[in-house]
């Protein structure tokens, strides 16, 4: 398994390729096209109060060069990344299955796999295609697995035998959480739904898991 990711994914997604979506591929007329653009991008080139001073620090930061584009955390933006770049994630598609790499696309993580092993010819190949739709791939989050290895996939981690197991950081964190609490002698109703919420997402991986402690928790008054 490979794990690729895009770099500064929505500041590349600019302004110019939301509008030409809603215009050709939605066929939308103009002016409605730039309303839509408007509503739904980020423009930092006027910047008079102080959260978009702050927001230019970040951006020069960073590096951003791109200051017209779609904004981080819009219910909006996902969907709009992935239709506005689909173009090059069907030529990586395309490419990957003529390979026989199955490829699996989360926003900007591309994540390849495969039965047989995966050259960096072909990982270079992914990159030319990316780098030609005018992304970038951080390079210094590329990893590769091996069939020994434990793999870490959006959040989820698979054994060597296919299955998933919960992260360790998970487990980490209801352990901790749970002996402060017995350390103090109380738990707040923010930290018990916390808990809950790890435990949730445990569940996502194995199903049952911490079930004793997620009843417990759940008739605390």
């Amino acid at each position: 398994m490979v794990k690729l990711d895009l770099s500064k994914f929505f500041p590349n997604t600019h302004r110019e390729k939301i509008y030409k979506l809603f215009l050709d591929k939605f066929k939308m007329k103009p002016d409605v096209a730039k309303l839509l653009t408007d509503f739904t991008t980020v423009n930092y080139k006027d910047s008079f109060n102080k959260i978009e001073i702050e927001v230019n620090e970040f951006i020069k930061k960073k590096k951003i060069r791109n200051i017209n584009h779609l904004p981080s955390g819009t219910p909006t933006s996902q969907i709009l990344a992935y239709l506005a770049n689909i173009d090059m994630y069907d030529e990586i598609i395309k490419y990957t299955s003529s390979q026989n790499i199955t490829c699996s696309i989360y926003v900007d993580d591309i994540t390849l796999s495969s039965k047989k092993k995966i050259y960096k010819i072909q990982v270079k190949r992914i990159l030319n295609i990316i780098n030609k739709y005018e992304h970038k791939s951080n390079l210094s989050k590329t990893i590769s697995y091996g069939p020994t290895d434990y793999k870490k996939v959006t959040g989820y981690v698979i054994s060597p035998q296919h299955k998933l197991v919960i992260p360790n950081k998970t487990r980490y964190k209801i352990k901790n959480t749970i002996r402060e609490c017995k350390k103090n002698k109380k738990i707040s109703k923010t930290i018990r739904n916390s808990i809950l919420g790890s435990i949730n997402f445990a569940n996502t991986s194995i199903k049952g898991s911490y079930e004793g402690l997620n009843k417990k928790l759940k008739s605390l008054k």
